[in-house]
């Protein structure tokens, strides 16, 4: 079988397929990675989602006898340089369902109020995301402005050389922004074909007008 080529369709760099990667974030994984504290781990979490509790016993198994009780097979994924077909495992809900009991009415009500919990900072977290990206866009209004306010006249002129920017770090980077405000820095021609150039002194960098609205320096 041939080498899986870097980032080849389908595959996330050379060690797995982008379903396999897929596969481990949904909580499968091959028979290897599964060690005896992440099987519990697990376990609980289907438990906890089932508003169930695991049995005690369970934790007294033996690493081989916790996976062959209680793991099962779910899909298959290609992996490593040679895409070799490498089956995936995850919690086996019968087993799970029979190696646990339901919540009593105080574990329920606790876990209910985990989750409420865990809701409350998922909203809080999405609302401090929602306000830092509004104060980022304001800042970015505001500095934007600032840099107009401090071109004055220039300001103008360089829209008018820079028809296509969108904000300041386009007004204060583009070559022929930055000729607007430096002038002596620079010198122009018109070439054989009609294209006015813009030629940077300091560097000997000369490119069409059009190019220079747009160029970073």
């Amino acid at each position: 079988m041939s080498m899986v080529a870097y980032n080849q369709t389908g595959y996330d760099g050379q060690s797995m397929s982008i379903r396999a990667r897929e596969a481990y974030e949904s909580g499968e994984m091959p028979k290897s990675r599964w060690t005896k504290a992440a099987m519990l781990a697990a376990i609980q979490a289907w438990c906890r989602d089932a508003d169930r509790v695991v049995l005690p016993e369970v934790a007294k198994l033996r690493r081989d006898e916790l996976f062959e009780r209680l793991f099962t097979a779910k899909s298959w994924h290609h992996t490593g340089k040679y895409a070799a077909a490498t089956d995936f495992y995850g919690v086996d809900e019968d087993a799970a369902d029979a190696f646990s009991r339901p919540m009593t009415g105080e574990e329920l009500a606790e876990v209910e109020a985990e989750r409420d919990a865990e809701r409350a900072r998922g909203e809080a977290k999405a609302e401090e995301h929602a306000r830092a990206a509004k104060a980022e866009g304001e800042a970015r209004r505001a500095a934007r402005q600032r840099a107009i306010d401090a071109l004055g006249p220039a300001y103008d002129y360089i829209a008018a050389r820079n028809p296509v920017y969108t904000s300041q770090h386009t007004i204060i980077r583009s070559m022929a922004a930055d000729e607007a405000i430096h002038p002596e820095d620079y010198e122009a021609r018109v070439a054989k074909s009609g294209r006015v150039m813009l030629r940077l002194r300091s560097t000997g960098l000369e490119m069409p007008l059009e190019r220079a609205c747009t160029y970073e320096l």
